[in-house]
């Protein structure tokens, strides 16, 4: 089964969480499953600790000056329109093609 964790971290926050999900992504590789992440490039990021643990990480880039959803209170952090949000909630996320390729709005979209 493939699993995908999305899940940001940075100099702000986030890292704890990061380090949860990354020990569920060991168990789960363990017992023989594919895990990838798809994490934001925010300052202070753990995407290369989490390289070097030896799973394969889709970065986004940082969207500046986006549209946020008000209702999200951590939202402008994230960088999510409402309608970005609903489409990576929904699992609804179409993964580039060849590993490497940056995930953009317009491969999710």
């Amino acid at each position: 089964m493939k699993v995908i964790f999305r899940v940001d971290s940075s100099l702000e926050m986030g890292t704890g969480h990061v380090m949860r999900c990354l020990a569920l992504a060991q168990s789960l590789k363990e017992n023989g499953n594919d895990v990838e992440f798809i994490c934001r490039k925010h300052c202070g990021n753990l995407i290369e600790k989490i390289n070097l643990i030896g799973f394969f990480v889709y970065e986004l880039e940082v969207l500046e000056g986006s549209e946020t959803d008000t209702k999200l209170i951590h939202s402008h952090w994230l960088g999510s329109t409402p309608k970005y949000l609903e489409e990576i909630v929904g699992m609804r996320v179409r993964l580039p093609v060849k590993r490497g390729t940056p995930v953009t709005r317009e491969v999710i979209a």
